[in-house]
């Protein structure tokens, strides 16, 4: 039995092939993708079909060549389209330039501006490539691509020969690398390129604690001096000490402390904090510590709490429930009406509580006069300051009265004579003595209306 092919594409135009394997040339007509149709036939007229497809991806290649300067740039691109076009500029030459990861300043000895007329998507981008053609008298020892205000090293040292005494650097990005915005500079560069140093200097006395409610307490003090750009950065990674998230934070000389938030923490969890004093990317030795998060308190609470008045003072004793090296102290708040676990929280750090290193403690009663039931709440506060927050359990009767003795003859003594400090007998005299003050002014003034004034003589 034999087998006829016949290939053709998707319009129906023959395909010159007579056998199961098709060679055939592709152009940028056929690009991103080609589909044929295949039809099969045995000697016995029974016949079969099938449809395939390829992809094509086009190459293009563009040349700039200045033969003033003698520099030439060649850009390759292998990718999924049609149509794209280069046009080229020369680069103004950069004058004492700060390149990234090198000390000193440089300044270019040659460049190409490269302008594309449309950019395709890096999944529709196979692979670019640029070669830096020049003039052996070109004193070249590094390639460089400038994106905006971005420089990146694309190759450095000694140079390849080219050929009719000249050399060129190459530089080649894989598949998925975007392609260059337009107004990319591409630069040689002459002279040695002097690598950037990690700072002089260096963390000491690095200590990272738990602290109260999940936090972490981390300090550190420099030794030598840090240069302008020089920070100390502080990086924290949860559970994982090569984490690919850290959280980071940078600072200057003149600070050597943080408090890392517990609000970022999870109980129980270990954190590995490290420091360093860094310039960009390159940092002087790393400081490290692991810690662990904490935010509760054990479970251990005041059980037999007595209440004791004692003169002035309220007497309280307790035991602890049970033994635990994580409680450190207790706390213990008092009020005039019974209170919850929460309202708890608003009386510490006031003059409500009282701190306790034992499992008792003395305190000093109210001054005001009333009666009335004190409440006391005791609570176990851990190594780090966590407090284990309860509500009232237990009171005692206050009762205080307002002293209104003389102290000094023991008498009583009335409202009015407290407030005047004067006997009362006395306000009598006094009323007399104003009362006959009045009848004599009346008098003297009665003599003035007795006949004619003029040659009277006044008598007083």
């Amino acid at each position: 039995m034999t087998l006829s092919y016949a290939w053709s594409d998707t319009s129906g135009e023959e395909i010159d092939c007579d056998s199961n394997v098709c060679v055939i040339s592709v152009d940028e007509s056929m690009v991103p993708t080609f589909r044929f149709n295949l039809a099969v036939t045995d000697s016995y007229g029974a016949m079969d079909n099938t449809q395939g497809e390829v992809t094509v991806w086009n190459f293009d290649n563009f040349t700039s060549s200045d033969v003033e300067t003698g520099i030439t740039l060649d850009y390759e691109i292998t990718y999924k389209g049609t149509g794209l076009s280069m046009s080229y500029g020369n680069a103004s030459d950069a004058t004492d330039i700060e390149l990234p990861g090198f000390d000193g300043t440089y300044s270019s000895v040659g460049g190409v501006a490269i302008i594309p007329g449309t950019t395709f998507d890096t999944k529709d981008v196979l692979e670019q490539s640029v070669k830096f053609t020049f003039a052996d008298s070109v004193d070249a020892t590094s390639m460089w691509v400038k994106a905006g205000n971005l420089w990146q090293l694309l190759a450095s040292g000694t140079p390849s020969e080219s050929g009719n005494s000249a050399s060129s650097f190459t530089y080649m990005w894989g598949e998925g690398e975007s392609m260059f915005i337009p107004g990319t500079e591409f630069h040689l560069f002459g002279g040695v390129l002097s690598q950037d140093q990690a700072p002089v200097a260096n963390i000491s006395g690095f200590t990272a604690t738990p602290s109260m409610s999940g936090g972490i307490s981390i300090n550190w003090a420099v030794d030598g001096t840090m240069l302008t750009d020089d920070r100390v950065v502080i990086s924290i990674c949860d559970t994982d000490p090569n984490c690919a998230n850290a959280g980071e934070s940078s600072y200057t000389s003149d600070v050597t402390t943080m408090l890392y938030s517990g609000q970022n923490t999870v109980h129980g969890n270990t954190y590995y904090v490290t420091a360093s004093v860094c310039d960009g990317a390159l940092c002087s030795n790393e400081a490290s510590a692991t810690v662990v998060a904490d935010k509760e308190v054990a479970s251990v609470t005041a059980t037999g709490l007595t209440i004791v008045e004692s003169g002035e003072t309220w007497v309280l004793d307790w035991n602890a429930s049970s033994e635990d090296s994580d409680i450190n102290s207790w706390l213990v708040c008092y009020l005039k009406a019974s209170f919850t676990a929460s309202e708890m929280s608003d009386l510490v750090g006031t003059s409500a509580c009282v701190a306790s290193d034992t499992t008792n403690v003395t305190i000093d009663k109210f001054t005001t006069s009333g009666t009335y039931n004190v409440y006391f709440a005791v609570a176990p506060v851990d190594v780090v300051g966590n407090i284990a927050l309860t509500a009232s359990s237990d009171f005692i009767e206050y009762m205080r009265v307002d002293d209104t003795s003389n102290p000094d003859d023991g008498s009583q003594t009335t409202d009015s004579e407290a407030s005047s400090g004067v006997p009362t007998w006395t306000w009598g005299v006094i009323g007399i003595v104003v009362v006959v003050a009045f009848v004599a002014g009346a008098f003297i003034l009665s003599r003035g209306d007795d006949g004619d004034d003029e040659n009277k003589d006044w008598d007083y």
